[in-house]
């Protein structure tokens, strides 16, 4: 807790409206900031984050402590890391050694809700479509007191269109039990993570016709096929009508590129189970926007508990070579926005 700062303190976090995938409970600290549950890899992949990436990795921004006891005003509290105990980073100066690694995943395994996807979905979506996939289980409330801030990365939009996909052809982690990582194997070749290294997790649209958001949940999007996948990245990148945002499609492709040339040069770096989150904006009159020349647009990855890196590898044997699961998925999204485009060039 900062000094000064009484019991009484802190600040009131509701939960963040414009996440579309996961399955944690964000919270937004303030405009620009999100709270997310504190996981040891992803807090010390963000502590030792390499330069090259820090622009397609929203940025750290701290840590708070949440206090749930009052479940109608939730309070966080700014901590420094020396506040935290044993318990919130299971961490020892051999964190990562072979003798303890399957104790330290034990706060990343209960991640993983007890409820099968088909009673979580009935309880997400019997809320209403801005509720979708935002339900939590009381227990995974009260499961972390630890979070980390991060960069709020849809907040210079005003009606962001947000598309969450799944990267890689591999999503679990290096320490998974052999049952997860089986149900992760078997999850990969049901979708299109095993045939494109991508798969959709959830989107929203913003129809100014309509002036409200579409949505679609991660278990909407966990049965599409690749024509469906397809589908519905063109639906996204039609903000609400039947006309594509070719702008929209151009700065993606070139916002791609960039990430394929640094991802190439990341070697040893393996990305599991993390996501990609475009974002555009939505309102096509957003006022003090310029839009004659560029749209605004965002890439960024996302959901970081499962990377892995030398800096993240003790005593445990390193990658070689790029992360080829996660550029598979890069290189068939790049492909899809380009065909999209020149398709609507010569309509």
């Amino acid at each position: 807790m900062d000094a000064g700062e009484s019991p009484s303190s802190g600040t009131i976090v509701n939960e963040f409206f414009h996440r579309v995938g996961g399955h944690n409970t964000i919270y937004l600290f303030d405009e620009t900031t999100i709270c997310k549950a504190l996981l040891p890899r992803e807090f010390y992949f963000y502590k030792r984050l390499k330069n090259s990436l820090r622009s397609f990795i929203p940025d750290y921004k701290g840590i708070v402590k949440i206090d749930m006891k009052d479940e109608e005003r939730i309070r966080a509290y700014r901590v420094t890391e020396a506040d935290l105990s044993a318990t919130d980073l299971d961490f020892t100066k051999e964190y990562f050694s072979p003798e303890i690694v399957n104790d330290i995943y034990k706060k990343e395994e209960s991640c993983d809700t007890s409820k099968s996807d088909k009673e979580i979905n009935q309880q997400t979506t019997s809320k209403g479509p801005e509720c979708s996939s935002q339900g939590l289980a009381d227990t995974d409330k009260l499961e972390y007191s630890a979070y980390i801030l991060l960069e709020n990365v849809s907040s210079k939009f005003i009606n962001p269109c947000i598309l969450d996909l799944k990267m890689g052809t591999r999503q679990h982690g290096d320490t998974a039990s052999s049952v997860k990582a089986q149900k992760q194997m078997e999850r990969t070749k049901s979708t299109t993570s095993s045939k494109l290294g991508v798969r959709m997790c959830g989107m929203q649209i913003y129809s100014e016709a309509e002036r409200a958001f579409r949505r679609r949940d991660k278990y909407y999007c966990r049965s599409l096929s690749v024509e469906g996948f397809k589908h519905h990245l063109y639906e996204f990148l039609c903000n609400g009508t039947d006309k594509l945002r070719v702008d929209v499609c151009i700065d993606f492709l070139q916002r791609l590129k960039e990430m394929k040339q640094v991802i190439e040069e990341h070697r040893g770096y393996r990305f599991f189970s993390s996501s990609l989150l475009f974002i555009y904006e939505g309102q096509l009159d957003s006022p003090g926007k310029n839009r004659t020349n560029k749209a605004d647009i965002d890439i960024r990855i996302i959901d970081l508990a499962h990377t892995t890196c030398d800096r993240l590898l003790h005593k445990l044997p390193p990658y070689e070579g790029p992360d080829e699961g996660f550029l598979k998925g890069l290189q068939n999204i790049y492909d899809f926005l380009y065909e999209f485009v020149e398709r609507e060039r010569k309509i």
